[in-house]
């Protein structure tokens, strides 16, 4: 069964938004402020405090591997960490939950729990060209 965009952003996030919360309250999660070394237009914390939710905004025509290099570098050390691109910032989450119009527009998506060993990233790929359909969106 494949799974539409909008399910796996459901997955993803409905799980890092527990942890992320378990994590806020025993005291967990690092710092929301963005890395200076972030090559996109914009990158900010959405969703709770401390949740390490990040929105970015990118050209696309980023080379699709240094956005997961970039990605990783805003989460630092956090415990869980997602990070959204979108091209288009009138289109970007605001906020979480995203609305289905943020989700449909995302075209990056990067997750990492290390409580569980998770890292996960995924592509819009029309926007980006991967070698494997399991990492597109």
């Amino acid at each position: 069964m494949r799974l539409t965009r909008w399910q796996w952003v459901g997955v993803v996030f409905g799980g890092l938004v527990i942890l992320s919360a378990l994590s806020a309250a025993l005291g967990g999660g690092g710092t929301d402020s963005a890395s200076p070394d972030m090559k996109v237009r914009d990158a900010r914390p959405i969703g709770p405090p401390g949740g390490g939710f990040f929105a970015v905004i990118v050209t696309g025509r980023e080379n699709s591997d240094t956005l997961t290099a970039e990605a990783r570098k805003l989460c630092g050390a956090r415990t869980h960490c997602t990070v959204m691109a979108w091209t288009d910032a009138d289109l970007a989450g605001r906020g979480m939950p995203l609305t289905d119009r943020e989700a449909d527009a995302m075209v990056f998506n990067y997750a990492v729990n290390r409580s569980s060993g998770l890292e996960q990233a995924l592509w819009d790929c029309d926007v980006f060209a991967r070698s494997s359909a399991s990492e597109c969106m």
